[in-house]
């Protein structure tokens, strides 16, 4: 068995050194097989990012031990062609416009059948520009809970591939009209997507007839799971302004090491120590999945709960975390010359 096998194997069993040392050794590699098919280092980076969340959720699972290597790389370039496929969806048709005086110029297209698109402040000389046009129809519907039917305000709806700018929101009644953005006519399923921070993305595939027709389409959403829970210190006192979050249990490292610019569903504790987060359904849905809420505190010693079982049926989870006070240790970094050394990350680790 080969040393990324056996490391593999036990990550999925739970082991987070095993976890933490894979993401060290591997991802550097995977990076470069998702870089030279995406061509592009942010898409490279979101590609190893999915790839190692899988194997933190369990949505990707090894079978055979010897082949840990080749599988990884799989995993990596399956979502890397995921990602060129969803470009492509989105690459927009060039113009061509010769004989132009110089100067700047602001660009119209139209055609039958499609919304116009503009194209300002372009100056002459300039190639690659790229206008757009969408499908000019409406859609109408509504996004409703799915738990109970209840309306969803405030939710973002627009076209898969199109600038988040372009998105629409519902109505107290959860109502929304949408009109353009697709690509050129064709055969395809179109892709909604509805979007709101207390509920799962949801991607409705709908044929183009539909959209054509006067229908009301209604879209249900799931709501993420909900944690809830108060923050006390060593005396039972509610605790304010503490930052809460729910990692995946057993690798919380790995899991923010993935995420630097922080996990989804951060939040503070309310003045009487109470919080409410919301587990990502990329979590919670997974098959045994468990997190754990960490509560930190700049006057407090950071603290964790045990695991907390994720899944259908859980309904709202309650906990209670204790913060404890901390002596304070104050020193000086510097390096062999006795010089300062800014920036360094300094941690304690009780060995006692």
């Amino acid at each position: 068995m080969s040393e990324a096998g056996r490391l593999l194997l036990e990550a999925q069993a739970g082991s987070r050194e095993a976890l933490e040392r894979l993401v060290r050794e591997q991802a550097g590699r995977l990076y470069t097989i998702a870089l030279r098919i995406t061509q592009d280092r942010h898409f490279a980076e979101d590609v190893v990012q999915e790839a190692f969340l899988r194997l933190i959720t369990g949505r990707a699972t090894l079978r055979k031990a010897a082949a840990a290597e080749s599988w990884l790389a799989r995993v990596v370039s399956g979502l890397a062609i995921d990602q060129l496929r969803l470009n492509a969806s989105r690459r927009r048709r060039e113009v061509l416009l010769q004989g132009v005086p110089e100067g700047t110029y602001e660009l119209f297209a139209a055609k039958k059948g499609l919304s116009g698109a503009k194209v300002p402040r372009v100056a002459s000389g300039s190639k690659g520009i790229g206008v757009q046009l969408g499908v000019d129809v409406a859609l109408k519907g509504r996004v409703l809970d799915a738990r109970d039917g209840s309306p969803v305000e405030a939710a973002e709806v627009g076209w898969e591939g199109s600038p988040r700018d372009q998105a629409v929101r519902t109505n107290a009644q959860g109502s929304f009209e949408i009109a353009g953005g697709l690509e050129e006519p064709g055969s395809d399923p179109v892709v909604l997507v509805v979007r709101h921070p207390d509920y799962a993305n949801e991607r409705a595939r709908i044929p183009r007839e539909r959209i054509e027709t006067s229908d009301a389409l209604d879209v249900s959403v799931v709501p993420h799971q909900a944690i809830e829970g108060r923050v006390v210190d060593a005396q039972g006192r509610a605790v304010s302004g503490a930052r809460v979050r729910a990692l995946p249990a057993g690798c919380p490292e790995v899991a923010l090491a993935l995420f630097p610019d922080g996990w989804p569903g951060t939040v503070s504790s309310r003045d009487d120590g109470r919080f409410t987060v919301k587990v990502p359904r990329s979590v919670s849905d997974s098959p045994g999945a468990a997190v754990e809420i960490e509560a930190s505190h700049t006057a407090f010693v950071t603290s964790h709960s045990g695991p907390i079982p994720m899944g259908a049926g859980q309904g709202a989870a309650r906990v209670e975390i204790v913060l404890t006070e901390g002596s304070t240790l104050e020193g000086r970094v510097t390096d062999a010359a006795g010089r300062a050394v800014a920036g360094a990350a300094v941690k304690a680790v009780r060995c006692d």
